[in-house]
């Protein structure tokens, strides 16, 4: 069914021809549309021994002992009309779906355009741009047998660039066909498409996956829901991780660039003003560690809060020579809170935010993006996500604090309040 289902989906004519013996020898048939129609064909033909043509031998260049020659003709459905059109996507999706057989020397595929009147004649291929062919790539890699069915996109969200960066492969035997769904024309996995794209926040409201899977025992199609939760878990913590090093690449870049400590340098300031009126605070006793400790101490802060070792020790020279009270760092905290304040042994006070917190995603990194080439439209929209995110946020102090039963917890919740609000109008408030 693959050979002729595919071909009728591209052109109205296909021919075959085999041989185990020479060329000369071919076997030879053909499917026919327009015969098929007009019912003088009713049936695939039998095979009937034909040389291949003098026109295929002069454009295909060596021709084995073994082999097959598939031509179609009168390509009245292909989505690309040119020579070079077709090279450029055929080398592109081909290339992708029989990499396995390609790395393993299994085949060899060579893309060629020529002239009807000059079967000699070929032409050159150019290469897709770097960028779209990295966007092309992007999704779940569905392999059978080594090759390709397809590039699922059922969990790719299209409007992050980061998506790029991560990939997954899933790979199975002819025997699995029935589970995964694999068409006739094996060119998807039906089965599999559909459970990738399973809500599973929604499926596991009120309930937990041992009892999900208990309610698929008798669906055959039952072990996908574990493949595909296990896919969804690997990719969740891959984009974690994609966040996670660009964040601390945007922390990294950013310590050789002063205009973008101004909050921090302005807040040191501050701090110095509250020390002289008499408020101490626990880091202050720091200072006044050798240069050396601090770096040290603040290298292993910033390896603790989960930076790579090199990064750590790059910022954590930053932070010490710089002499600044505060410095911002992103990475994922494992914890529910959105920041963390570290101080111990550094002279300084780290403030670690959560990459994995939704107000990271929602107010922090709205913010800290580049503006560059960005329309206004979009500058409006991320001004006014992050007024939202900043509502949200106090809308949560609120809640949490309406929750408090009344009581010292919740009195010592308000004091909180009170007191943060003052230091931050002394942080705030400009000078005369």
């Amino acid at each position: 069914m693959g050979l002729p289902a595919s071909s009728i989906s591209q052109c109205t004519r296909v021919d075959v021809w085999t041989w185990q013996n020479g060329a000369d020898s071919a076997l030879h048939t053909y499917l026919d549309l327009d015969e098929i129609k007009a019912r003088r064909q009713n049936s695939v033909p039998r095979p009937t021994t034909q040389a291949v043509p003098a026109l295929w031998r002069a454009t295909g260049g060596e021709w084995g002992q073994t082999g097959t020659l598939v031509v179609w003709s009168n390509l009245d459905r292909c989505l690309w009309r040119t020579s070079s059109a077709i090279i450029d996507n055929s080398e592109f999706v081909v290339g992708r779906m029989y990499r396995k057989w390609l790395s393993e020397g299994r085949v060899q595929i060579r893309f060629t355009a020529f002239n009807l009147d000059q079967p000699g004649m070929f032409e050159g291929m150019d290469a897709l741009p770097y960028g779209k062919h990295a966007k092309g790539n992007v999704g779940i890699s569905v392999v059978r047998a080594g090759r390709e069915l397809e590039l699922d996109q059922g969990i790719v969200s299209q409007y992050d660039p980061r998506e790029r960066w991560w990939g997954v492969e899933i790979e199975f035997s002819p025997a699995l066909d029935d589970l995964f769904g694999v068409t006739n024309n094996k060119q998807s996995a039906r089965n599999f498409a559909d459970f990738i794209k399973l809500d599973f926040a929604d499926l596991l409201k009120g309930t937990t996956f041992n009892a999900l899977q208990e309610d698929y025992a008798d669906d055959p199609r039952g072990p996908l829901l574990t493949i595909a939760n296990t896919i969804r878990n690997h990719v969740f913590r891959m984009r974690g991780q994609i966040k996670d090093q660009t964040a601390g690449a945007r922390t990294l870049a950013a310590a050789a660039k002063s205009e973008e400590f101004a909050p921090e340098q302005e807040a040191t300031a501050r701090t110095k003003q509250r020390q002289e009126a008499g408020h101490a605070g626990l880091s202050d006793r720091d200072e006044a560690l050798p240069q050396d400790t601090k770096r040290e101490n603040t290298e292993q802060t910033l390896r603790d809060i989960g930076l790579p070792l090199e990064m750590a020790h790059s910022l954590a020279a930053n932070i010490v020579s710089d002499n600044l009270k505060y410095r911002f760092v992103s990475a994922d905290l494992g914890s529910a809170a959105f920041f963390q304040v570290k101080t111990k042994g550094t002279g300084s006070i780290i403030l670690a935010l959560n990459t994995q917190h939704p107000v990271y995603e929602s107010l922090i990194e709205v913010l800290e993006e580049s503006t560059l080439g960005v329309s206004p439209e979009e500058l409006r929209q991320r001004l006014g996500g992050a007024r939202d995110g900043l509502k949200t946020l106090l809308i949560a102090w609120a809640r949490y604090e309406d929750e408090l039963p009344e009581g010292k917890l919740r009195q010592a919740a308000q004091n909180t309040r009170d007191d943060w609000g003052r230091v931050a109008r002394d942080f705030l408030t400009q000078d005369d």
